[in-house]
């Protein structure tokens, strides 16, 4: 288990694209993750990796 802080999405407007008449969102999926930096943790998180954060409550989880 690892200790960490947790701050985001600060993102305050949902960026869009326009084209023909069509409009798509644009992700704004910001996380800051401050940690040990570790050989494990250096190895595990990548760019684009998916992992579980869990919260508070042990029902509480998300995929980032």
């Amino acid at each position: 288990m690892q200790y960490l802080a947790v701050r985001g999405p600060v993102e305050t407007k949902i960026n869009y694209i326009q084209k023909n008449g069509i409009s798509v969102d644009t992700p704004n999926h910001s996380l800051n993750i401050l940690m040990t930096k570790t050989p494990e943790a250096l190895k595990y998180f990548r760019r684009y990796s998916k992992f579980y954060l869990k919260g508070i409550e042990e029902e509480d989880k998300n995929i980032c």
